[in-house]
């Protein structure tokens, strides 16, 4: 809403114009009803000059009264209900006093308007009527976006309220996912630790196939000092056969170890990457359940804010509308409806005790939506490739 111009202007000439404003507006009233009390005494006057002029001329008390023996009593009563030209008379001479004061009070009224528009006044009650204008044509604008906001929150609310409805599947959703990520976690345990047992048997095959590679080696050792030392052809040949049979053996348990630490070592990448992996879910599913119910809670409490936001809007305007009524009924109060809008609340109220409520017509400036809730939420998939969309 725009400030009023007459907000620069100091306290004591912003005083004396109310003053003028008051005084103006009282005036106006009274004037009014002068001008009406006196067509009411014209028109009086109108009518018993024409009933004078029908008349006959003025007679005395007694003469009426010596006629009205000689009448008969039908006509006496006639004659007695009319009333006499008297009084009559002093009626018209209490009528003509009358309207010398109301002629007396007319100038005075007149003098006192032409001293009001010998100055400045009049052109800063016009000026104060068009701001005033543009202030009312603030304020409907101001109702028409206060309507707007009550509606938008409306919305919002019916929005959160859906969404309120919804958490609760996908709180559940989340603790399924937790609950079998768990025993996803629980089952790798076992499986590193049938590895581990797995591990532990290789690593002792290992240590007797060195042991027998060892006792082999010793044993082809001693073949060949025999040889060298010069054997039989029969013991040649199979001291010969042993040590090929010995060689393949060793080439066989070579071969074996080279597997079973080629086992091991992806037994163990495996191992550790699944333990990882699991881990990592956990944590991710954890953390997710701990921002989906801070986001219900912040959900929460924008929804009340909306209530409470809500309530203000409706008290604002029901404000709104009562000043409209009581400015309508003023304007229909006041005699000159042309300048009703450039009048002051105070004013009014000063005039019409009871008829306005300053207090009641201060109207609120809108408040700022409240900022829109995040509702995509997206939650990582569990083993099974899952995925949750909250709905737009």
């Amino acid at each position: 809403m725009t400030s009023s111009p007459l907000s620069t202007l100091p306290s004591t000439s912003i005083s004396d114009l109310r003053k003028l404003h008051e005084e103006n507006a009282i005036l106006k009233t009274t004037l009014g009803s002068l001008k009406e009390q006196l067509m009411i005494d014209l028109e009086r006057q109108l009518k018993n000059g024409q009933q004078e002029i029908n008349r006959e001329p003025f007679t005395p008390s007694f003469v009426i009264k010596a006629e009205s023996l000689n009448q008969t009593p039908k006509a006496r009563s006639s004659i007695s209900s009319i009333s006499s030209p008297a009084i009559l008379w002093r009626e018209l001479q209490l009528e003509r006093k009358r309207s010398q004061l109301y002629r007396k009070e007319c100038k005075s009224l007149r003098t006192a308007v032409d001293a009001l528009s010998e100055g400045d006044v009049i052109d800063k009650l016009t000026h104060r009527i068009g701001v005033l204008e543009g202030e009312i044509k603030d304020i409907r604008d101001e109702n028409i976006a206060l309507n707007k906001i009550q509606k938008f929150q409306e919305t919002k609310l019916m929005s959160e309220e859906t969404l309120e409805q919804e958490w609760p599947l996908k709180i559940y959703i989340l603790e399924q996912d937790i609950s079998i990520l768990k025993s996803q976690l629980s089952k790798s345990k076992i499986l590193a630790n049938s590895y581990r047992k797995e591990k532990l048997g290789l690593e002792d095959q290992v240590k007797l196939l060195v042991i027998d590679k060892s006792e082999l080696v010793k044993e082809i050792e001693s073949i060949k000092n025999r040889e060298g030392n010069g054997g039989g052809s029969d013991t040649f040949t199979s001291l010969r056969s042993e040590i090929k049979s010995l060689h393949g053996e060793l080439k066989t348990a070579g071969n074996q170890i080279s597997t079973l630490k080629q086992s091991y070592k992806s037994l163990n990448s495996l191992m550790k990457s699944s333990i990882i992996k699991e881990r990592n879910l956990c944590r991710e599913k954890d953390k997710e359940l701990i921002e989906t119910k801070r986001m219900l809670d912040n959900a929460r409490d924008d929804a009340r804010l909306n209530i409470l936001n809500m309530k203000s809007l409706k008290k604002t305007l029901n404000s709104l509308t009562i000043g409209n009524l009581k400015i309508k009924e003023v304007s229909s109060l006041l005699p000159s409806s042309s300048q009703v809008e450039g009048l002051d609340l105070t004013v009014l109220e000063s005039l019409l005790p009871g008829e306005i409520d300053v207090e009641r017509t201060k109207f609120m400036s809108p408040r700022p939506p409240v900022s829109e809730v995040k509702r995509e939420l997206r939650w990582g998939g569990s083993k099974g490739g899952r995925k949750v969309n909250s709905p737009k």
